[in-house]
C-alpha cells in the first residue's frame, strides 16, 4: 500500500493574506495622511485666527487661539513666537498681582521656546539681554537682587556681545555696575574696565547705525526715495541713534564723580615703577590718561550751557548734510556731540 502524500496548500491559502497585509499598509498611510493634513488646515486657521486679532490689537481675544496653537505645534510657524511677544507684553500691562508675575514668567519661558524651535532667527544675545531687562523691570515682583542682576546681564554680554545691542539693556547693565560699586562689591578697576567697554559698544553700533541710516540718504542728507519696508528700516535706524545718543550721556552722568582721581590714580600707579619698563603697564598709564583727558572732555561738552549755545547743536535725527565746510554750516563753531 502506498502511503498519502502530504497536501500541498493551495495557493489561495496565501494570496488573500499578503492582499490583506498590503491593504492594511495603504489605509494607514492613507489616514496618517488624512490626519496630518486635518491638523495642519486646523493650525492654519487658529493662526489666521489669533494673527488677525493681533493685528487689530484685540489681544485678549488673541489669546486663547494662540495659547492653543503654542502648546499643540509649537513649530508650526514663528508667528506663534513674534505676536505671542505682543500678547503677553499687553498682558503684563494689564494684569497685577499673581497673575502679572505669571505673565512675565510665561515671557521668559516663551523666549526659551522660541531659541529651541527658531534657533537661527533667535539671536542669543538680542534675546537673553531682553529677559534680563524683563527680570530688572520686575525686579520688586520677582524678589531678584541686584546682585542676581548684574549676573544675567554679564552673562547675557560675554556670551554674544555682537547681537547684545538694545540701548537700554547697555544702560542698565552699566547702572548696576555702578551700583555694586557704591556697595563696594566690585572693585574700581572692573567699573572703570566695563565702562571702557560699554561706551566703546556704544560708539560702534553709533557707526554701525549711522552707516545703515546714510545708506537710505542723498548726498544733501535728504532721504532717497523708499519703498515702505525701507522707509520703517530708515525710522527704525534714527531712533536707535536717538536713544544711543541719550545713553552715551546717560552713562557719564551715572559714572559721575566716581570718575575722581581718588578712584583713577591707584588703578595705574600701582607698581608702576617696578613696572615701567613693561610694554602693557606703560599702555595701561597712557590709557588712564586718555580716560581723564576724555572724560573731561566729554563732561564738558555734555553740560547743557556748552552743548547747546557754545557748540553747534542738532538734535538726533537730523538732516545730514556732507562735504559742507563747516565754516558754511555752523559759523567756524565746533559741532556740539
Amino acid at each position: 500500500m502506498v502511503p498519502p502524500s502530504d497536501p500541498k496548500p493551495a495557493p489561495t491559502d496565501i494570496a488573500p493574506v499578503g492582499f490583506s497585509i498590503t491593504s492594511i499598509s495603504i489605509v494607514f498611510v492613507l489616514s496618517i495622511a488624512n490626519i496630518l493634513s486635518s491638523q495642519n488646515e486646523q493650525d492654519i486657521q487658529t493662526l489666521s485666527i489669533f494673527s488677525e486679532y493681533v493685528k487689530s490689537k484685540n489681544y485678549d481675544a488673541a489669546y486663547t487661539p494662540w495659547m492653543e496653537l503654542r502648546q499643540r505645534n509649537p513649530r508650526f510657524n514663528k508667528a506663534i513666537f513674534i505676536y505671542g511677544e505682543r500678547i503677553l507684553k499687553n498682558k503684563i500691562k494689564t494684569s497685577d498681582g499673581q497673575e502679572k508675575i505669571n505673565f512675565i514668567n510665561d515671557m521668559l519661558k516663551l523666549w526659551d521656546e522660541r531659541k529651541n524651535y527658531f534657533p537661527s532667527s533667535t539671536p542669543v544675545g538680542t534675546y537673553s539681554a531682553k529677559a534680563c531687562q524683563l527680570k530688572y523691570d520686575y525686579k520688586s515682583e520677582l524678589g531678584y537682587s541686584k546682585e542676581d542682576l548684574l549676573e544675567c546681564f554679564s552673562l547675557s554680554y560675554q556670551t554674544d556681545s555682537n547681537t547684545f545691542t538694545n540701548p537700554k539693556s547697555l544702560y542698565t547693565y552699566f547702572s548696576l555696575v555702578v551700583d555694586m560699586f557704591d556697595l563696594k562689591e566690585i572693585s574700581a578697576q572692573e567699573l572703570f574696565r566695563l565702562y571702557d567697554v560699554i561706551t566703546e559698544k556704544v560708539e560702534n553700533e553709533v557707526k554701525n547705525y549711522t552707516t545703515k541710516r546714510n545708506s537710505f540718504l542723498n548726498d544733501d542728507g535728504s532721504p532717497k526715495e523708499l519703498s515702505r519696508k525701507d522707509s520703517s528700516k530708515l525710522n527704525s535706524y534714527n531712533s536707535y541713534l536717538s536713544a544711543f545718543d541719550k545713553i552715551a550721556a546717560s552713562i557719564d552722568t551715572k559714572l559721575g564723580s566716581r570718575a575722581n582721581c581718588e578712584n583713577l590714580i591707584p588703578l595705574y600707579q600701582r607698581d608702576f615703577e617696578s613696572n615701567k619698563t613693561n610694554p602693557p603697564v606703560v599702555a595701561l598709564s597712557y590709557n588712564f590718561l586718555n580716560t581723564i583727558r576724555r572724560l573731561t572732555i566729554t563732561s564738558f561738552k555734555w553740560s547743557e550751557t556748552i552743548g547747546e549755545k557754545v557748540l553747534a547743536y542738532n538734535p538726533i535725527p537730523g538732516r545730514q548734510v556732507g562735504c559742507v565746510d563747516l565754516n558754511e554750516a555752523t559759523g567756524g563753531r565746533a559741532w556740539s556731540p
